[in-house]
């Protein structure tokens, strides 16, 4: 699988890769916009670029973005993390006009069906867009297009 990676995303990692950045400074700069992060890009005019953050701890092993509207596979939807810090990223292109619905599984079991993880799906704390989706509260976000 191909990762993805945003320009504001590829900053900070080499930010923090070659000591010019700490994670303090990458946490202000994620938290200083709105979230999730959607850059458009020159030559993908029908789709964006979502980027999700996640601010985890130490401890936590995995961070699977949960997005009901595609066909889910939780090992294609493990979040990357910056190396040495305790935040998790993951950027996905989508079409130019989606409204895009999600969630976090954190320390997900990556089974391929787990009924577990909709019972411990958290909303985006950095995200103060909510919506109720067949029982399931989750975070959303919309693309240029429906601003």
């Amino acid at each position: 699988m191909i990762t993805v990676v945003s320009e504001k995303v590829q900053e900070l990692i080499e930010g923090v890769e070659n000591g010019k950045f700490t994670e303090a400074y990458c946490l202000d700069v994620i938290k200083s916009g709105t979230l999730p992060i959607i850059e458009e890009r020159e030559g993908y005019s029908k789709y964006v670029w979502v980027t999700h953050f996640y601010i985890g701890e130490a401890h936590i092993e995995n961070v699977v973005l949960y997005e009901p509207h595609i066909a889910f596979n939780p090992e294609r939807a493990i979040m990357d993390r910056i190396e040495g810090t305790k935040i998790f990223w993951k950027t996905t292109l989508v079409p130019y006009d989606f409204k895009l619905k999600y969630a976090f599984s954190v320390n997900d079991s990556l089974l391929p069906t787990c009924a577990q993880r909709t019972k411990q799906l958290l909303i985006d704390p950095l995200n103060p867009l909510n919506t109720e989706v067949e029982n399931l509260l989750l975070s959303w976000a919309q693309t240029p297009i429906h601003t």
